[in-house]
C-alpha cells in the first residue's frame, strides 16, 4: 500500500487511475505528470472541485492524449457510432436534446456523464446554462459537507441546440436527440440506440456497460487509452473541462434564482470550490 501517489513511480506503472475526490484529481495528476511520470492517466470524473483547477491542468497536459477522465460512455461503441451519425449530418441538425433519469439522482455524480455525453454527441460548446436544484434534498452519504443535489438544468449550444437534463426523476428516463430530419433514443436501460431516419428506423446495438454495468465501457476506456482502441477516443482533459464549466454554471445559476449563466465561466464562479465528491 502507498500513501503518497509519487510512491508508485518506482514501479513503473503502464496506467495510474486517480480515483480520489474531486478536490484532490487535480493536484494528484499534476504532482505525477511534474515528476515525470509518462505513462497512461485516468482522472476520475469530475475533473476537479472547480472549473479554475480544470484550466489549470488543461494548461499543463497541453494536448497530451495519453492523459484522460473516465467517462465511461466515451468507450462505448454504440454511442461511437451515435455521435457519427449525428455529426455526419444524415439526420440533419440537432435542435433539441432531452434526458431524464429514471429516480432522482445527484446532478454532478450522475448528471455529468449526460452532459459529457450530449457535449460529444452534439459536437458543439455550451454557450449558457439555466438551472434549478431540489430544495429537500437529504445529506450527501460522503458527510454533510457534499452538496450535490438532484435537478433540472438546461443547457444552450452555439449552434442553438438545446439540452434538458432532468434529474429529479419526473421526466420519462431516457435520452431523446431530436434533429431537422429525424433522432436518436436510448432508454434508460441502453440496450441499444434506435435510429429515426427519413430511410426507416434501425436499431445500434449495445456493446455492454449499460445502466448500472458500466465496467465493459470502463474496461475499453482504459484499454484505449494504454494501447487504443479503433475509434475509441477516451474524453480529454478539455472536454472534461467543458463537461465540469456546465456543472459549475448550473449550480451557479441556481444560487441566482434559475438566470441564465454564461459559459466559459467569469473568473468568480470558475474560482468557486464545488461541494461535489
Amino acid at each position: 500500500m502507498v500513501w503518497d501517489a509519487l510512491d508508485l513511480l518506482p514501479l513503473e506503472p503502464e496506467m495510474i487511475v486517480v480515483a480520489t475526490t474531486a478536490a484532490t484529481h487535480v493536484p494528484v495528476a499534476s504532482a505525477l505528470l511534474e515528476a515525470g511520470y509518462d505513462g497512461g492517466l485516468l482522472i476520475e470524473k469530475p475533473l476537479a472541485a472547480s472549473v479554475t483547477q480544470g484550466r489549470e491542468l488543461e494548461q499543463l497536459v497541453d494536448g497530451q492524449d495519453r492523459v484522460a477522465v473516465g467517462f465511461h460512455r466515451r468507450g462505448s461503441h454504440m454511442y461511437t457510432e451515435a455521435a457519427r451519425i449525428l455529426q455526419s449530418g444524415e439526420l440533419g441538425s440537432v435542435r433539441q436534446i432531452r434526458w431524464g433519469a429514471p429516480k432522482p439522482v445527484q446532478l454532478s455524480m450522475k448528471g455529468a456523464h449526460q452532459f459529457d455525453l450530449v457535449n460529444w454527441l452534439v459536437s458543439d460548446r455550451p454557450v449558457a446554462v439555466s438551472a434549478t436544484l431540489a430544495e429537500d434534498y437529504s445529506p450527501d452519504r460522503r458527510g454533510p459537507w457534499y452538496f450535490d443535489p438532484p435537478g433540472r438544468a438546461e443547457v444552450l449550444y452555439a449552434g442553438g441546440a438545446r439540452f434538458v437534463l432532468d434529474s429529479q426523476g419526473d421526466s420519462p428516463p431516457g435520452l431523446v436527440v431530436e434533429c431537422d430530419q429525424g433522432r436518436l433514443t436510448v432508454g434508460p436501460d441502453e440496450e441499444a440506440v434506435v435510429v429515426t431516419a427519413p430511410q426507416g428506423e434501425r436499431a445500434i446495438a449495445s456493446d455492454g456497460g449499460g445502466g448500472d454495468d458500466s465496467f465493459e465501457w470502463y474496461e475499453t476506456t482504459l484499454t484505449a487509452l494504454a494501447l487504443g482502441v479503433d475509434e475509441i477516443a477516451p474524453c480529454t482533459v478539455p472536454e472534461a473541462r467543458t463537461a465540469l464549466e456546465v456543472v459549475a454554471a448550473a449550480f451557479a445559476s441556481h444560487e441566482r434564482g434559475g438566470e441564465a449563466v454564461a459559459v466559459p465561466l467569469e473568473p468568480a464562479d470558475a474560482a468557486k470550490e464545488l461541494r461535489i465528491a
